[in-house]
């Protein structure tokens, strides 16, 4: 017998996040701001993002805040110093992931919008690192750089909490997260907004654990 979602939940996304958790030359690639993805990703991979599509929207959108207004607060606990410092050479301070994790943010903000007015999820990539030291995020206050990260996805949950079930679910054959999700999609596979968002979570937790001290489920 099939068990429950309210059930298995907890269970099932740490099962989730254990088959899925990229490998150790992508975490590598994005502490150094590259865009590097996985080409090709192992059978399970696929099973578990059908698994993760089974999770009800309400649960993800309670992930989606509880992770939020937990982080923040472990954030702003950080001394300005320690948000300052990158953990070594070549790689983000938490000034500047978060700076990132802003950027993204803005980014999808529209993708997220457009996708709703549109039949397919083509849209523009960016410069990731550029982004990152155009603005000089290492040198902007900490605590705003924290509220603005904190407020932009705040808006964001409100966002998606306001999608129709049938644009999320809708399946879109011209897309190109290939190129774009952090977790891509092969070309000639459709894709869903619903994947898109959850990729989004999933991408945004990932580099809150890069910062030491911030744990996140």
């Amino acid at each position: 017998m099939r068990a429950s979602v309210s059930v298995l939940g907890p269970v099932r996304k740490a099962l989730l996040y254990a088959m899925c958790k990229p490998s150790n030359q992508k975490r590598r690639a994005f502490n150094n701001g590259s865009s590097l993805r996985l080409r090709h990703k192992p059978r399970y991979y696929f099973r578990a993002a059908r698994v993760s599509q089974g999770l009800i929207m309400k649960d993800f959108l309670d992930d989606f805040r509880q992770t939020i207004e937990d982080s923040a607060g472990r954030l702003l606990s950080l001394s300005s110093s320690t948000s300052q410092t990158p953990p070594s050479v070549g790689k983000w301070s938490p000034r500047e992931v978060i700076g990132h994790l802003i950027d993204s943010a803005s980014n999808n903000h529209q993708r997220f919008v457009r996708a709703q007015l549109t039949d397919d999820l083509e849209f523009h990539g960016y410069e990731q690192a550029e982004w990152v030291g155009v603005q000089g995020y290492r040198e902007e206050s900490w605590e705003q750089l924290v509220q603005l990260w904190k407020l932009y996805n705040l808006h964001l949950l409100h966002l998606v909490s306001r999608i129709p079930d049938e644009q999320l679910k809708k399946q879109r054959r011209q897309h190109n997260l290939d190129q774009i999700a952090w977790q891509s999609i092969p070309v000639e596979q459709p894709a869903t907004l619903e994947y898109f968002i959850r990729d989004y979570l999933q991408h945004l937790k990932h580099h809150l654990r890069q910062i030491s001290g911030i744990m996140v489920n």
